[in-house]
């Protein structure tokens, strides 16, 4: 099956009990991409009374807060986090002499941000994993225009599925139609006034 098609169907058909869609990219570069994730979803799924809310995080920073939510807050969220496989840089973990001996630094010594970063992404997998919290992956193979070109493709893809399982129009927006028109008429009073 088409992972966009699994991925959006299983959304889709656990948001009686999980409405709230988390989208944990593992790179500050992809912040800007989750907001993006949060605008697509809602503007084009939250229509009669459906969709699902999004919610974007970023990996590592915001999981050493909200993770503790997803663990064992309420069961109503569902997460996706993105793996990138590769990185232009590895950006070597310095450990100060005078403390690389010590049991805390040990495990960074001869390692790089990257190690630590994938480390970090695939704990965090695995215990949501273990805590049976619903989570899947979507993994690109690097920072570059054709991986984060087809990571949005992917989630476009998804919405237009999820509108067509839920049974509407992906591509309107009336709810926000609405408050164009209202800021249209408000201004011409204010213009009618001066």
């Amino acid at each position: 099956e088409n992972p966009c098609a699994k991925l959006a169907r299983a959304l889709i058909k656990g948001r009686d009990a999980r409405n709230i869609t988390v989208l944990m990219p593992y790179s500050s570069h992809l912040g800007a991409f989750s907001r993006w994730f949060c605008q697509l979803w809602a503007e084009s799924l939250g229509k009669d009374g459906l969709g699902l809310t999004p919610y974007p995080a970023t990996g590592t920073t915001d999981q050493h807060s909200q993770v503790q939510l997803y663990m064992e807050g309420p069961k109503d969220k569902s997460i996706v986090l993105v793996h990138v496989k590769n990185f232009a840089e590895k950006l070597p973990i310095n450990v100060p002499a005078d403390v690389a001996d010590l049991p805390a630094f040990a495990e960074l010594k001869n390692r790089s941000m990257l190690d630590l970063f994938d480390a970090e992404f695939r704990a965090t997998r695995d215990a949501l994993k273990n805590a049976n919290v619903p989570n899947a992956t979507i993994e690109i193979d690097k920072l570059d225009e054709y991986s984060v070109g087809a990571l949005f493709f992917f989630w476009e893809w998804a919405t237009s599925i999820a509108g067509a399982v839920l049974g509407i129009n992906p591509y309107d927006q009336p709810g926000v139609e609405a408050g164009k028109i209202l800021t249209k008429k408000y201004l011409s009073e204010v213009n009618a006034k001066a």
